[in-house]
């Protein structure tokens, strides 16, 4: 008889021993949840061609070539109606033409990134920083500064972010290149909870009609960027800029020569 309160007290234990594991199970995934990564980033290739040139004579279109870039976006924990910073990063650096960049600090870049997933759009990075910071000399490389865009999602889900078309200015001398992106993967991915207010989109978003497979192949036509760039490896053309600087200094000194006679 002293024995027979023992199975109801083992069944007691086991129900709390359950009731304890099932706890720190439902804690742990919580706490899995909490701190799971809610944006990734991967560097990808990006094959670039079709690129033209609105002065050849200055700066001539470059051939096919890939690079590889990387899109980071900043921060976490990303809400509807709150602005999103991605900074655009060229991993490699690059190569100018064999005559090289007789002048440093002439030239910036900015490139498209597609929106895909929740959402569609496609945004606009900010300008580079100008580049090279020096003179290049023929064979030289340089690397060109990181580019920063803004996007504002509109509705709650998973994005993909993917390289698209980009540009390279030289505004000074009037020269556009543009090249046009293929082949990409999305280079980041991040996850948006549903949010109230925030900024306004800097982009127009549409229904989420793109997938992100449909991302890793559309381009931009150069019709509808009429400022897209690359990632440098221009035939630069050093003779055609030299003659424009030099013709500049000779009508300065007759102009300083006039101003004496």
């Amino acid at each position: 008889m002293e024995h027979s309160g023992l199975p109801a007290v083992r069944s007691r234990r086991l129900t709390w021993r359950a009731t304890v594991l099932g706890g720190a199970v439902t804690a742990a995934a919580v706490a899995i949840a909490a701190f799971a990564p809610s944006a990734s980033a991967a560097q990808v290739d990006v094959k670039y061609g079709g690129c033209t040139s609105s002065n050849p004579g200055l700066a001539a279109a470059p051939p096919d070539y890939t690079t590889k870039v990387t899109l980071t976006p900043q921060g976490s924990d990303f809400k509807t109606g709150q602005a999103i910073r991605i900074t655009w990063h060229y991993s490699t650096s690059t190569a100018p033409g064999p005559v090289g960049i007789p002048v440093a600090n002439v030239a910036t870049a900015k490139a498209k990134i597609l929106v895909a997933g929740a959402a569609s759009s496609t945004i606009t990075t900010a300008d580079s920083a100008k580049f090279p910071p020096s003179p290049v000399a023929a064979g030289g490389t340089f690397q060109i500064p990181d580019m920063t865009a803004t996007f504002t999602p509109t509705a709650a889900g998973t994005y993909t972010l993917t390289p698209g078309d980009n540009e390279q200015d030289v505004a000074q001398f009037g020269v556009v290149v543009n090249c046009k992106a293929s082949g990409a993967t999305a280079a980041a991915t991040i996850t948006v909870a549903a949010g109230t207010g925030g900024t306004t989109s800097t982009s127009t978003a549409t229904s989420a009609t793109t997938t992100a497979a449909t991302a890793t192949t559309s381009t931009s036509t150069l019709s509808t960027l009429p400022h897209t760039g690359f990632d440098g490896r221009w035939l630069f053309g050093g003779a055609g800029l030299a003659a424009v600087l030099g013709g500049a200094g000779i009508a300065a000194t007759r102009r300083r020569r006039g101003s004496h006679g």
